[in-house]
C-alpha cells in the first residue's frame, strides 16, 4: 500500500481461497454488482470493504482496479470478491473495478469514496446495489498465449462436475495414454497419474502429443502441464500460474480428488509432461 499525491486511494485485493464445493460455471448467475454505491469515511486512513456480488469464483478470469484513470492493482484471483478500500486524502474520488469473465464478458463496476467534511458516518452496512456496466472495449486484451491457456483451463475445469471435490480416487483407477509420450509407448497410468492424464486430454485433446522435460524451471511451467513432485511419488496438473505458486488439481490426494491446492513455485519438480510446443 502506498500514499499517492493529490487524493490517493490504496486498494487491497484480499484473495480468499474458497474451499466450498462450487462447480465450474460457463456463465455467471447474472450481471455482477457491487455491494455499495459509495463509501464514506470521516478521517483519512479508515477502510471499508466492497463485495462483488452475483458472480461465481470460477467465472472470473482477472480483475483490475482503476482510480482517476490510473490502474491501481491487478490480480488473477481464485476468489476475487472482497476489495478493501482505504483513502489517505480528503475529498471525493471516483473509481471502478474492471471485471473480466472467462465467457468473454467484461464489466465496469463503479464506486465513489468520500473522505472528510460532509462525508457523514462511516458505512456500517451495505445495502444499495450498483448495476454493472458492460465494458465496450477493454483497454488491455489477453495475449494469444494467455487466451489459449484460458481455453485449456476452462476445458479442464468442466470436469469438476464429473469429478467433484472429494471423489474417491486411488491407484485402482486406471487410464491409458496411447502413444502420447512416445510413438511406440502405451502408458497404463494409475492413481494420481491417471487423473492428471484425464484432465490433460480434456484440455488439449486426446491426440495431442506430450513430451517430458526433466527438472524444469518454474518459469517454464504453463497451464495444463503435469508435474511430478514429492521425490517422484506424486503427479499433479496445473490449473493456473500465479506470481508465487501454481494452482493445481490432483487425484489420489488423501485417496481422493482435490481441486485448488496451491503449490509453491519453490517446490522441486522431478519432471513435467507438457503438450505445449517448444518456444
Amino acid at each position: 500500500m502506498s500514499e499517492k499525491k493529490n487524493r490517493s486511494i490504496s486498494i487491497i485485493l484480499v484473495l480468499c481461497m474458497v474451499v466450498a464445493l462450487i462447480p465450474a460455471r460457463s456463465e455467471a448467475a447474472g450481471n455482477p454488482t457491487l455491494s455499495v454505491t459509495s463509501v464514506s469515511m470521516q478521517t483519512p486512513g479508515e477502510s471499508q470493504t466492497i463485495s462483488i456480488l452475483n458472480i461465481f469464483d470460477e467465472d472470473v478470469q482477472y480483475i483490475y482496479t482503476v482510480v482517476e484513470n490510473q490502474m491501481i492493482a491487478t490480480a488473477y484471483p481464485s476468489a476475487p470478491r472482497e476489495i478493501t478500500i482505504q483513502a489517505f486524502s480528503e475529498g471525493t474520488t471516483d473509481g471502478f473495478i474492471k471485471l473480466f469473465l472467462w465467457n468473454g464478458k467484461n464489466y465496469n463496476l463503479r464506486f465513489t469514496v468520500q473522505v472528510g467534511a460532509g462525508a457523514g458516518s462511516p458505512v456500517s452496512s451495505f445495502s444499495p446495489l450498483i448495476t454493472a456496466e458492460p465494458v465496450v472495449e477493454p483497454t488491455t486484451k489477453p495475449t494469444e498465449k494467455k487466451t489459449k491457456a484460458a481455453k485449456v483451463r476452462k476445458k479442464m475445469l468442466k470436469l469438476k462436475n464429473k469429478y467433484p471435490e472429494g471423489t474417491p480416487w486411488t491407484d485402482a483407477k486406471m487410464y491409458v495414454w496411447d502413444r502420447i509420450l512416445d510413438p511406440s509407448t502405451i502408458l497404463h497410468a494409475c492413481g494420481c497419474v491417471a487423473f492428471a492424464c484425464i484432465l490433460s486430454d480434456a484440455g488439449f485433446g486426446k491426440k495431442t502429443p506430450a513430451r517430458q522435460v526433466d527438472h524444469p524451471k518454474a518459469s517454464s511451467i504453463r497451464v495444463g502441464d503435469i508435474l511430478r513432485v514429492d521425490d517422484d511419488t506424486h503427479s499433479v496438473i496445473v490449473l493456473k500460474v500465479g506470481a508465487s505458486d501454481f494452482t493445481i488439481a490432483e487425484g489420489n490426494y488423501n485417496s481422493s480428488i482435490h481441486w485448488g491446492r496451491k503449490l509453491p513455485k519453490s517446490t522441486p519438480i522431478d519432471y513435467k509432461w507438457t503438450r505445449w510446443k517448444k518456444g
